[in-house]
This record gives structure tokens, sequence and C-alpha cells, in this order.
């Protein structure tokens, strides 16, 4: 019999897409904005979605392993989560499993580095295509 995914993982799974979908948006506004600057003010803008969203997977994760959260890990997670994320993998997986968590992290925020790149970039070829052609003239 097929098992059917808790809705725990779904939400996961959402939580994960959000935030790829804030990495496009949020390459297109910094193009917009702050063209070619690393670090620019509106990175708040995304921080805070993106924390919340980090927070709420780690939440449901806990939730799912049945681990009793700390206030220092809630903490850290939140604030350092690239190093406190696998840390926590490492307590509810053991060392193999929490590897392998760990690895699938990086690979999320490769991924949300190359969907911001791709927005970044799409707005680059837009502007560039329409500076040399002119405007879009739609309807005739």
């Amino acid at each position: 019999m097929p098992q059917v995914p808790s809705l725990s993982r779904a939400s996961k799974v959402q939580l994960c897409l959000a935030a790829l979908c804030i990495a496009v948006v949020d390459g297109v506004v910094r193009e917009l904005v702050a063209p070619g600057r690393w670090f620019y003010a509106g990175d708040i803008v995304t921080i805070v979605p993106l924390g919340a969203i980090v927070y709420r997977w780690y939440h449901l994760d806990a939730q799912d392993h049945a681990y009793q959260r700390s206030p220092a890990l809630n903490t850290a997670v939140i604030v350092i989560g690239a190093l406190a994320l696998p840390y926590y993998f490492v307590q509810t997986r053991g060392y193999r499993r929490g590897a392998l968590a760990a690895l699938c992290l990086g690979a999320v925020c490769a991924g949300y580095l190359t969907l911001q790149s791709a927005g970044k970039l799409a707005v680059d070829r837009a502007v560039t295509h329409a500076m040399a052609h002119g405007p879009v003239r739609l309807g005739g």
C-alpha cells in the first residue's frame, strides 16, 4: 500500500518552494533597485520572511521527529541558521542522515542563489533589450 505523505511534509515542501519564489522576486527587485550591489537596504524585506519560513520549517520538522526544541536552539535557528540547522539535523537524525539533511540544506541554499541570479539576469536582459530596441509597443 503506498504511503500518503503527511500534511507536515507537504507543508515543508511548500515552505521550500515559497523560499525559492522569494529568491526570484529578490533577484528582480535587487537588480531594479540596486544593480551590481551585494547588499542593499531592501535585504531586510527578504530576510524577515525567509527567517519566518526557516523557523516554521524547523518547527514542523521538530514535531515530525518528536524533538523537544530548546529556547537556545530556537534562537540559533533564527540568528545563525546555517550553523544551527546542521546541528539540529545531527541531533534528530544521527550523523549519517543528519549529514545528508545538511547537504540538502546546502542544495536549497544553492538553488536560492541560482534563482536569485536568474531573476537579476532576466531584469538585466530586459533592460538591455529595451535600451537597444526601444520600448515594446502593444497592439500595432
